[in-house]
């Protein structure tokens, strides 16, 4: 049995990024991250594009970019979100670039801002074409040099720890998570870690199709995990599929080509 103060499944950039944040912000706590494959292989790692991001404010604003996406959203998003993340992506990137993460500059050293489908303006920050796999390697570093924090990879998430585990379950109102089951896959054990707070940042769906520029460990065993605890689930038929890629006759990943070309 292991116990840590945070338990997250996943380590692309959103486990990473909440590792980093709360090991800093609580110092004392241990931060424990379990990811099935290397360290780096995620969805992250893959995106090529870039970062949407107002910077240019005399040309480009933050209503122009909340409209771009409310338009490409076909009238499904959710204003609010889309609000906050276009509204706070100025914040996140000064974290970013706080970390190291790099992009592209111009002559004059400003960034190098691309255009992508949907935008009406430029404001896509961008390394080269390999920015998912800038960021993944930026933020690994940051949270290796975490001493509060362990990275487990080939630590296969077999099923979240909730009441109806250890006592009388009343229902999902009454439902809460004490920790994950792990598959050391290296020693083929399986593991209890117990833990105070459990994130899922397991990824998405892209496997089960013929057909997916997602990498192979896109499974969504996170989602059936928290299906199997009683989690609320929804918005499943909102999954996203790059619209370029090279054609293939066999089925499985295929080479994602970036909307830049």
């Amino acid at each position: 049995m292991v116990k840590h103060d945070f338990l997250i499944i996943g380590s692309g950039l959103a486990g990473l990024t909440y590792a980093l944040k709360v090991a800093k912000r609580f110092p004392d706590k241990t931060v424990a991250i379990v990811t099935k494959a290397a360290a780096n292989e995620s969805n992250t790692k893959y995106a090529q594009g870039g970062m949407a991001v107002v910077i240019d404010t005399v040309t480009d604003s933050y209503d122009q970019h909340i409209e771009d996406t409310l338009i490409a959203g076909d009238g499904l998003c959710d204003r609010d979100i889309v609000e906050m993340v276009v509204k706070e992506a100025p914040d996140r990137l000064k974290e970013l670039l706080s970390w190291g993460a790099e992009f592209d500059k111009n002559n004059l050293g400003d960034f190098d801002l691309g255009r992508e489908g949907g935008h009406s303006q430029n404001r896509i920050l961008h390394h080269k074409d390999i920015t998912g796999f800038e960021l993944e390697e930026t933020l690994l570093e940051q949270v290796n040099q975490c001493s509060n924090i362990s990275l487990l990879s080939h630590h296969f998430a077999v099923d979240l720890i909730t009441n109806h585990h250890i006592q009388e379950w009343k229902g999902r109102e009454d439902n809460k998570c004490y920790g994950a089951y792990v598959l050391d896959e290296e020693t083929g054990k399986i593991e209890t870690y117990l833990s105070k707070i459990v994130l899922l940042a397991s990824g998405g769906i892209g496997q089960v199709y013929q057909n997916t520029t997602n990498p192979k460990v896109a499974t969504g065993d996170g989602v059936a995990m928290a299906y199997r605890a009683k989690a609320l689930i929804k918005h499943m038929e909102f999954v996203q599929f790059h619209p370029t890629a090279l054609y293939d006759t066999r089925p499985g990943q295929t080479f994602l080509i970036s909307e830049a070309v």
